[in-house]
């Protein structure tokens, strides 16, 4: 959980462009498994 709270506040600082590519590739991902 602190783990978390730590990339929150991280992405906060600046960077919510590195989570929505996260979330791309996940969903990438998601589409090639399915």
């Amino acid at each position: 959980m602190e783990q978390t709270k730590e990339h929150k506040e991280r992405n906060k600082g600046g960077r919510p462009k590195k989570e929505a590519t996260e979330k791309l590739k996940y969903r990438i991902a998601v589409k090639m498994t399915a």
